[in-house]
């Protein structure tokens, strides 16, 4: 439901309560006849107009428990969240989303990948090994090879001359 200012609240209890009809309340304040019905519904049940306190869920995990989380994280960056959840010893039971919940509340915003080296061992002798091979190469020779792009197979004709 829109929020709604308390003197226009007070008003429509107001003019509710001199017997006009809920429609007619509803076109005079632009609003919805359901939307006038649930501000009455709940003047009726609370006497009052102000939104009453919900009452608030007692957190499964103690701020130690929270605490020794974030630790976790900071000294295993790698780990997902249910393995951060198993790695923290914790007693109560909570699901993954409370753990990256818990995480986001700490300022650890997103778990990611190990880094992976783009080039492997391998890959850099024989790129070297190529380099040397090829460093000979002039200009001319150059512009008859073939390259490869993306898109396929291109084929880029020189002028000998």
């Amino acid at each position: 439901m829109v929020k709604i200012i308390t003197e226009v609240w007070i008003s429509i209890i107001m003019k509710l309560q001199a017997r006009e009809t809920l429609r007619a309340v509803a076109r005079k304040f632009k609003m919805s006849h359901p939307g006038v019905r649930k501000i009455l519904n709940k003047f009726q049940e609370t006497r009052s107009i102000e939104n009453l306190k919900r009452p608030v869920r007692r957190s499964l995990l103690t701020d130690r428990a929270k605490r020794i989380i974030c630790k976790q994280c900071i000294k295993e960056p790698f780990q997902s969240a249910k393995s951060i959840y198993a790695l923290s010893n914790i007693d109560a039971k909570v699901s993954a989303c409370t753990v990256r919940r818990v995480l986001r509340s700490c300022g650890l915003f997103s778990r990611r990948a190990v880094n992976k080296l783009l080039l492997t061992q391998l890959n850099i002798v024989k790129r070297k090994k190529w380099c040397k091979d090829y460093s000979i190469f002039r200009p001319m020779e150059w512009n008859q090879v073939i390259f490869q792009t993306n898109a396929g197979w291109k084929w880029y004709l020189v002028a000998v001359g």
